[in-house]
């Protein structure tokens, strides 16, 4: 990774490579998952409102991602199938989790309230417009946390490497 991070540039493509492969498993992840939802609870009229909210959520998700990975780096231990970071940095994970999820739905505000305020006032007809402006929120807010982590990626890599090859 050392050897090919030697600018913002390239901090950038490399963060934006890693949302791609992200990407591959969880688009596909949350349409089954929404679709399978709705068919369960036969509520096929909120399928719209679900997946685009879903895709605001998963940008802001992966905006939060970047930033925080670039910012609290912590280690993932090889050995271990249950465990989720290296001896003495539990805190630091489970914290990253938490307010990750936190800037999450605040980022994400503006389609959850759109999505409410369709449901709230029997407007489901309408709920298909959620889709596309939570496809494109997301993307936005996707693409600016990107932007906003590459330079303290490129910035800070000596740190990052260091912290994540602790454990």
């Amino acid at each position: 990774v050392a050897l090919t991070i030697s600018s913002t540039r390239d901090a950038y493509v490399e963060l934006r490579a890693r949302a791609c492969a992200l990407l591959l498993i969880t688009l596909p992840y949350t349409l089954l998952v929404c679709a399978v939802t709705a068919a369960v609870l036969g509520r096929w009229q909120s399928l719209p409102g679900a997946l685009g909210l879903s895709f605001a959520l998963l940008g802001a998700m992966m905006a939060t991602g970047a930033v925080a990975s670039a910012l609290f780096p912590y280690s993932i231990p090889q050995d271990g199938a249950f465990k989720n970071a290296a001896p003495g940095q539990g805190g630091l994970a489970w914290i990253s989790i938490l307010l990750g999820m936190l800037a999450a739905l605040l980022l994400a505000a503006p389609v959850i309230v759109l999505t409410v305020w369709l449901h709230l006032t029997d407007r489901q007809d309408a709920l298909w417009v959620v889709i596309p402006v939570g496809v494109a929120y997301g993307t936005f807010i996707g693409w600016a946390g990107l932007r906003i982590a590459a330079p303290r990626t490129a910035n800070r890599l000596p740190e990052i490497l260091t912290a994540v090859s602790k454990g």
